[in-house]
């Protein structure tokens, strides 16, 4: 097996792994919703997840915790993956969450008119945020896990197997995107999937994305509390809300840019320790 075939057969297991951990956590998460209904004799009820969230939290918070073991284990991610940051690099940082913050609500801005179906994941996520388990999972781990896997494990090896960096972020945000299974959520997931590439690519350091990460899943996690999706746009009206966040989103690539050309690429070797 050469270099590059060996590269392309970790990203197949990463991914492999990933989907193995989701599809197993569901399952767990039914029967855990069902049990009742199972020591009744009665079949499973899908809609036993959406009424009882908790299940479903639970099962991804100690199945991520597993595979970010598994993956570190198997070298799948390196083994120092938390370099020491260079002097003066956070505030570099800085600059960067701020790109990507701007991107993040342009993008969920100009989107949300359009209504697009979650398949149920927003009543889910409201279900779970009340769990401190599932809160975690939401907010910490689950974020983790992610740029675990689609940052420092797929977009890391594509790099690594000569794929032009450009397409390594755009890859691993299109699956990124596709793993979110909703027009709702997938949409928005490929913009953040790729502003979480460059910062990732930039740097080297996973800290910087798994942080934007996380502090971008607590922000939707405690929104989802306080109002529903729709509320800005029949507070400000569409046309003013899309032209804001149109607004935003050309500001945030637009730092983006400046940020990248003004920023020196750190700890980001082309191999795999």
């Amino acid at each position: 097996m050469t270099e590059k075939q060996s590269y392309v057969a970790k990203i197949a297991i990463i991914i492999g792994l990933y989907l193995i951990v989701q599809v197993l956590a569901g399952a767990v998460a039914l029967v855990a919703g069902n049990w009742n209904n199972l020591m009744a004799g009665l079949p499973l009820d899908q809609k036993a997840l959406l009424a009882d969230a908790r299940w479903v939290g639970i099962a991804l918070f100690f199945g991520n915790l597993i595979m970010m073991v598994l993956m570190w284990v198997f070298r799948l991610v390196r083994r120092n993956f938390l370099p020491s940051p260079p002097a003066g690099t956070l505030h570099g940082w800085g600059w960067g969450i701020v790109a990507f913050f701007l991107v993040v609500f342009g993008v969920n801005g100009v989107f949300s008119p359009l209504d697009l179906s979650d398949g149920g994941t927003t009543q889910m996520f409201q279900g779970m945020a009340d769990n401190p388990i599932c809160f975690l999972s939401l907010t910490l781990i689950g974020p983790i896990a992610e740029e675990f896997v689609f940052r420092e494990g797929i977009q890391r090896h594509l790099v690594a197997s000569k794929v032009p960096m450009k397409w390594a972020i755009i890859i691993s945000a299109a699956l990124f995107s596709v793993i979110h299974l909703n027009l709702a959520q997938s949409v928005p997931a490929f913009f953040l999937g790729y502003a979480l590439g460059l910062l990732y690519a930039r740097t080297g350091d996973i800290r910087l994305s798994a942080a934007a990460h996380v502090l971008n899943n607590t922000l939707a996690v405690l929104l989802f509390q306080v109002s529903e999706a729709d509320d800005l746009t029949k507070i400000v009206g569409v046309y003013p809300l899309v032209a804001f966040s149109s607004v935003l989103l050309i500001s945030g690539f637009l730092l983006f840019s400046h940020w990248w050309k003004k920023s020196e690429p750190q700890n980001n070797p082309p191999a795999i320790e």
